[in-house]
């Protein structure tokens, strides 16, 4: 008999060198995911366009999950901000939990889990069990280099309130990927912090805080609709997803991204409009209580060309109602220093939607989310969804299109110089309307085209002409004439109904 068994264990570990992660293409990013207006099966993205294969619900009409606990608002943060792009998937078990110099500004906060006190919020859950939240530098192996790194870009762009500079003492921050904890009680100690979990107090887990001191966020999550705070499983939590992906396209702020550049003329367009917003039109929305020693001190450090009036309350801009002492207002860094808004009001001046994360786009004096901030420098292509920088493009009805992108919904045929249809404001070329929405005639069972004329009755429908819509019995034509149906048939008068009924017997 010949033993076959090894002559030493196997490391089981072996085997998983076979199994490679499969790359992911760009349409194939959340596919299956839950469509937001339909009941279809879910995502089938178009490997162009920016549509749903199956119900042509808008990619951001989708709930989209991205892979690997990537969060989309800290995809678009890196870009915009100068983020490490070496971090990764934020994993690195090797990197020490604590933070000595936290990062504490705006989408930067992702990368962090931070409890802070929460009194009022009715929802609950518990309490992550994951305190090994770390992000991984390649090129580096502690943490002191790329947490520096990253706060350095974040301090470039971003100026540091009053606020933030006393959170220090009772703000426990690690770095993860994990979301923010808001737990009852302060959080002096990690010791604490572990207390409070073992004697199961309420937490609410938020998928993204804004920066700021405890009690500067806890009254910034109080002040918003329950339906807008980004509680993990929550309505707000899919709605910020959803937001995150119509306000902050992606392929506006990387070249990479965007497919339609087919020139390098036309990616030269593209970084340098991602180098204009970054210099002059990206910012982040801060918190500010509402005071006069806050006013003043936010009017003191900007260089105003005329005298700035100061008082006890500020207005917002955009209900015009006060911001009452000690409330919560948002003030932002291209603005006059006495601007504010509550926030509620901080919206997009296009959409009117809340912008996402505070992150806003400055020009003339308004704010816009990135999508809308984008459309008033360049058109957008209705086909796919990306910025036009081309010479050359293509306008029908009343929409912008790259000029590879006028096509047929339905099959991609080009559309110029042809015959098409537009159906729910996306052009059809005759053959797939034909198949998709043209109506079968009642009489002939043919396929009543676009271009027909055609009558219709709750659920049936005709072609108009003498051959299909008359009589049964006299054969009279009805177009423009009174007719009575009856067992789904037409007729010209009672006489005629009653010869038909008794002729069926």
């Amino acid at each position: 008999m010949v033993d076959t068994a090894p002559s030493c264990p196997i490391n089981p570990n072996l085997f998983k060198f076979e199994n490679k992660p499969k790359q992911a293409l760009s349409h194939e990013i959340g596919a299956g995911s839950l469509c937001l207006k339909c009941d279809c099966p879910g995502l089938d993205l178009h490997f162009w366009r920016k549509i749903c294969k199956i119900c042509t619900c808008r990619l951001d009409d989708h709930d989209v999950i991205l892979p690997n606990e990537l969060d989309h608002g800290d995809l678009v943060f890196r870009k915009l901000f100068g983020g490490n792009e070496k971090f990764g998937t934020y994993a690195n078990p090797n990197i020490s939990q604590s933070c000595s110099s936290p990062v504490t500004n705006g989408l930067g906060q992702q990368l962090q889990k931070i409890q802070i006190s929460n009194k009022n919020n009715s929802t609950s859950n518990s309490p992550s069990n994951n305190t090994n939240g770390q992000f991984s530098n390649k090129t580096s192996s502690t943490n002191g280099h790329s947490e520096q790194s990253l706060q350095e870009n974040l301090m470039k762009f971003h100026r540091k309130s009053s606020q933030d500079s006393n959170s220090s003492s009772s703000t426990t921050t690690t770095v993860t990927t994990s979301n923010f904890v808001i737990t009852n009680g302060s959080s002096k100690s990690s010791k604490n912090s572990s207390s409070i979990y073992e004697k199961n107090r309420s937490v609410s887990e938020y998928t993204w805080v804004p920066s700021g001191s405890q009690t500067l966020v806890e009254k910034y999550m109080l002040q918003l609709p329950e339906t807008e705070r980004p509680i993990a499983g929550t309505e707000g939590a899919q709605l910020r997803r959803q937001r995150l992906a119509h306000q902050l396209p992606y392929h506006d702020c990387d070249p990479e991204a965007a497919k339609s550049l087919l020139t390098e003329e036309d990616k030269q367009q593209h970084k340098n409009f991602v180098e204009y917003v970054k210099e002059n039109a990206v910012g982040i929305g801060e918190l500010m209580e509402c005071s006069r020693y806050n006013i003043e001190k936010r009017c003191a450090s900007t260089q105003a060309d005329t005298p700035i009036h100061i008082a006890e309350s500020m207005t917002c801009k955009t209900c015009t109602q006060t911001i009452k002492t000690g409330d919560i207002g948002i003030v932002t860094d291209h603005g006059k220093p006495n601007e504010a808004w509550h926030p509620n009001c901080f919206k997009c001046e296009t959409c009117e939607q809340l912008l996402v994360d505070l992150l806003y786009f400055f020009k003339d004096g308004q704010y816009h989310c990135g999508r809308h901030f984008g459309e008033q420098l360049f058109p957008r292509c209705s086909g796919c969804d990306e910025l036009i920088f081309a010479k050359e493009y293509t306008f029908a009805e009343e929409k912008s299109w790259h000029v590879d992108h006028f096509c047929c919904f339905g099959c991609d045929k080009h559309l110029a110089g042809h015959r098409y249809i537009v159906k729910e404001d996306r052009p059809y070329c005759f053959d797939c309307y034909m198949d998709k929405f043209a109506r079968t005639c009642h009489a002939c069972n043919n396929k009543i085209a676009p271009f027909d004329i055609r009558v219709s009755h709750k659920d049936f429908h005709w072609h108009a002409h003498g051959k299909c819509f008359k009589c049964k019995i006299c054969e009279k034509p009805l177009a423009n004439q009174k007719f009575l149906i009856k067992n789904e048939e037409i007729f010209c008068s009672i006489d005629c109904k009653n010869k038909f009924e008794t002729r069926m017997g």
